[in-house]
């Protein structure tokens, strides 16, 4: 038995807003969004990001000071360099 990579799921106050900053700051691709239910999923490489949409922007910022995401970087001097560009 083998268990995959977990996948964090973490609160969004617009993921419209969120997709945006991810793809165009940080480099990742949207895989899928589904504004109606206000989900999406965004990846880069093998990372992978999935948000929800809370009833409120509130909400989600006080969910989100609780929450966190770690991604393993294998070059992280490389990963910099690209960001500050």
């Amino acid at each position: 038995m083998n268990l995959g990579k977990g996948i964090p799921q973490l609160p969004s106050g617009d993921i419209e807003i969120t997709a945006e900053f991810f793809e165009s700051m940080l480099g990742f691709k949207v895989k899928a969004k589904f504004p109606d239910y206000g989900h999406l999923i965004l990846t880069r490489d093998d990372a992978e990001i999935h948000f929800w949409r809370p009833e409120s922007e509130n909400h989600a910022r006080t969910i989100g000071s609780d929450s966190s995401c770690n991604i393993r970087v294998e070059n992280v001097p490389e990963l910099y360099k690209e960001l500050k560009e």
